[in-house]
């Protein structure tokens, strides 16, 4: 077993990431690293898979695994909050949603179990194709956004943290020019909210005692937060 050293923080140098999770079993690179896809607020997302036999054959279906960083549950407190959020965002069904497969805890570390989305996220997309995206563009991605934020609040839940990094792409491969995004955009299930990490009821985010704390991103924060 090998702990991560891709070099994406060093909040993985605090424990070494285990083979497996649950059902699922980290994909790692031809020198034993495990293939990460990004860092969120609580933890680091690989690349897992589920291996089934149906019928005699084989069945393998890739997933994104996020492996939070136990030293931020160590709190009964803490760890109670974390299964009260997933419970209450793994039944929601939306096509601007990451869905939640699968949550539990491995040795010590919690982990969650979601869609894989191959198109990376929209601020790695930016950044990829070095220009601002096109009005046109960037309006239907809103669209989509807004579709998923619509389906959290009518079931009385704010995200807190909706920034570019937590918008995922749901396509095959990451896309690299702005044509091939505009073409996506043709799937009105391409742009998927992900990160449910701060995700609160709107009756507890409007308790007085709530907004003492900040919580999110500083860049992307609401006027109400700063």
């Amino acid at each position: 077993m090998r702990g991560f050293t891709g070099g994406i923080s060093d909040m993985t140098t605090k424990w070494a990431i285990k083979d497996k999770y649950g059902d699922f079993e980290v994909v790692r690179d031809a020198e034993g690293h495990p293939h990460a896809l990004g860092e969120g607020t609580f933890g680091v997302t690989f690349e897992a898979v589920r291996k089934r036999l149906v019928g005699g054959r084989e069945i393998v279906d890739r997933y994104a695994l996020k492996v939070l960083d136990p030293t931020m549950f160590e709190s009964s407190t803490m760890r109670t909050q974390f299964i009260t959020e997933l419970t209450s965002v793994q039944g929601i069904i939306d096509t601007n949603l990451v869905r939640y497969i699968d949550y539990g805890e491995q040795e010590g570390q919690p982990y969650v179990v979601m869609d894989l989305c191959g198109g990376g996220d929209l601020g790695e997309l930016v950044r990829r194709l070095g220009v601002p995206l096109p009005e046109r563009i960037a309006a239907q991605i809103g669209v989509q956004v807004a579709r998923g934020l619509q389906c959290m609040h009518e079931r009385k839940m704010v995200h807190r943290d909706i920034k570019p990094g937590n918008i995922m792409l749901a396509s095959a491969s990451k896309p690299g020019t702005i044509s091939e995004v505009e073409a996506l955009l043709g799937d009105a299930s391409l742009c998927r909210i992900v990160d449910f990490g701060l995700v609160k009821s709107s009756e507890v985010v409007s308790d007085a005692a709530a907004r003492k704390h900040f919580f999110g991103t500083l860049k992307y924060a609401s006027p109400e937060q700063i």
